[in-house]
């Protein structure tokens, strides 16, 4: 499976020009499985109210993968809005 880590790699050899921005997202083990942390707060992540805590280890790479993928997004629009002013 792939981490946000390998996400952020292969981004970044798809699109070389693109600046490198460190993942927000990791997968760990958790008491009950495995969480996806938001290493900006050291806390299991959450989507919108669902805690992303006790899946599986599948589960919670692919969440981590899509919460990147959000995240990025809103990276891009929010340069893109500055670029705009």
């Amino acid at each position: 499976m792939t981490n946000a880590i390998e996400i952020e790699q292969r981004e970044s050899d798809e699109n070389p020009d693109a600046a490198t921005l460190p993942p927000r997202f990791e997968v760990r083990r958790d008491g009950s499985g495995w969480a996806v942390y938001d290493v900006n707060t050291e806390r299991v992540a959450r989507r919108g109210a669902v805690s992303q805590g006790g899946l599986s280890r599948s589960t919670a790479e692919q969440s981590a993968w899509e919460m990147q993928l959000d995240e990025n997004e809103a990276r891009y629009r929010q340069d893109l809005a500055k670029a705009v002013r």
